[in-house]
């Protein structure tokens, strides 16, 4: 498994892209959109991972400015994070493929 390694130019941070994350960004790019659950499904058939561990994950995207992860009010005063790929995502993606 490779790891890339992309510095957020916002907070000068490391973010660490193994080739799995690459594919599940890929796959973010292909379909436009996705809600979180959507996201969780697919990224579960690359790597068994928890929700929890890939909320702190996206998390960190969302901070480097990979992703644009936001909250939608659906019914009954449910909320949804939706999640696209962000310029800069679309920038690291044409880099690394």
């Amino acid at each position: 498994m490779k790891i890339y390694y992309y510095l957020s130019k916002s907070k000068n941070r490391r973010i660490q892209l193994e080739s799995i994350d690459i594919y599940a960004l890929l796959f973010l790019n292909e379909q436009g959109i996705l809600s979180q659950p959507q996201f969780y499904e697919f990224y579960c058939l690359l790597k068994h991972i928890s929700e929890a561990a890939l909320r702190r994950k996206m998390s960190r995207w969302n901070n480097a400015n990979i992703i644009n992860k936001r909250k939608v009010k659906i019914r009954n005063g449910y909320e949804m994070a939706i999640i696209n790929l962000t310029h800069e995502g679309l920038t690291i993606l044409k880099k690394l493929v």
